[in-house]
């Protein structure tokens, strides 16, 4: 091998371990923004039916016979 086909190697491998490493950490944060997404609105969904609970509860009539 040539010295050329070596530093072309070289930086072939460079490259392609760098496109790998970015691929690995797009997934990651792709993965992390859809669990903090996820939990985001799970809280937001409990807030609002522990809100409907409390509303339904304070509009409830009270019979007085």
């Amino acid at each position: 091998m040539t010295a050329a086909t070596k530093v072309a190697d070289a930086a072939h491998k460079i490259v392609v371990a760098g496109l790998l490493s970015a691929t690995a950490f797009g997934l990651y944060d792709v993965t992390r923004g859809f669990t903090v997404m996820y939990s985001r609105n799970a809280e937001r969904q409990r807030a609002y039916e522990a809100q409907q609970a409390q509303a339904a509860s304070g509009q409830q009539p009270t019979s007085s016979a």
